[in-house]
């Protein structure tokens, strides 16, 4: 078995919590599956904060597609990354994060619900896009939220989250070299798109 390495740094390179709402763990609404092994899911690339769902085999790939017919994938926001030792093997490049190793260990991923009630704080965000109070949220391909743009509520982009609070530099993501990143606040919806 791989040898496991952590740093410090990658403690805040990603970040998704809960801002407001039910603070108590056991009253949220929190999704647990395993990691999608398809290549085709991106599973590998989850981090704290993507946007997830579930693939017809009921496990968690990266995105959240639009749905068609009676069939709507259900957007989520991971709590953990895909490399985190209780939910993959294998080891972790100090200064990349990038997966050297992706076997399964029968860990499961903890999502949290979009239809949960949430005001989520995150780092994993389009920084390219604008964003205002009150604007709309969709899922980039990347699993970054980004604004909406002219998609209306209902149309062919699935929205995921309301803007709360506009980006921001966060005192609590400085690392021990002093870098930080910014985050963005965001209230957890759920309006399906069609494809």
């Amino acid at each position: 078995m791989a040898k496991i390495t952590r740093t410090v740094n990658q403690q805040y390179e990603n970040y998704c919590d809960v801002k407001a709402g039910d603070l108590e763990v056991s009253n949220q609404l929190i999704f647990t599956a395993p990691l999608s092994e398809a290549a085709s899911d991106s599973a590998a690339k989850i981090v704290r904060g993507s946007v997830v769902s579930l693939n017809a085999e009921g496990k968690f790939k990266l995105g959240c597609p639009k749905g068609s017919g009676n069939k709507y994938p259900m957007a989520m926001f991971s709590r953990k990354n895909a490399f985190d030792p209780d939910v993959m093997t294998g080891a972790v490049g100090a200064k990349t994060g990038e997966v050297l190793a992706t076997s399964l260990v029968g860990g499961r991923l903890p999502a949290y619900v979009a239809t949960g009630g949430f005001e989520l704080e995150t780092s994993e965000f389009d920084a390219a896009a604008d964003y205002t109070v009150n604007t709309a949220l969709k899922a980039a391909d990347t699993g970054k939220v980004t604004a909406a743009g002219s998609q209306t509520i209902y149309g062919n982009e699935t929205i995921v989250g309301i803007v709360s609070r506009v980006p921001f530099r966060s005192k609590a993501s400085f690392n021990v070299n002093g870098e930080g990143n910014n985050r963005l606040c965001f209230w957890t919806v759920f309006f399906p798109g069609k494809a």
